[in-house]
């Protein structure tokens, strides 16, 4: 897993807690009898071996399991609980981490 900064252009970031985590996984695809079909990082939806809807919390049934790992994100600060969903699958870390950076329009090249 890899911690980002949100703005790597931040004067303060060698201060400052990262604000991205981005880990790659294998994306597994349920189905929710309430939502229907879904997708997400196995580690996510089949936590404790027990899939479970990311919309509804119902219990789901899986359907397929990759075999290539993908990229996935969620903003969360070191040592502390995700402040938002998983996202994803991306094709590499940096689509990932572009995605998690893409909410405003400052360029970090």
């Amino acid at each position: 897993m890899g911690w980002h900064h949100l703005n790597p252009e931040d004067e303060y970031r060698e201060r400052a807690m990262p604000e991205i985590e981005v880990w790659a996984d294998l994306t597994i695809t349920a189905s929710c009898r309430k939502c229907g079909l879904f997708q997400g990082a196995e580690g996510v939806v089949n936590a404790d071996d027990d899939p479970r809807c990311p919309d509804c919390g119902k219990k789901a049934k899986i359907k397929e399991i990759s075999c290539d790992y993908q990229w996935y994100y969620w903003y969360c600060v070191p040592g502390c609980l995700p402040s938002s969903e998983c996202f994803g699958p991306y094709q590499s870390e940096q689509a990932a981490i572009d995605a998690a950076r893409g909410f405003n329009d400052i360029d970090y090249e």
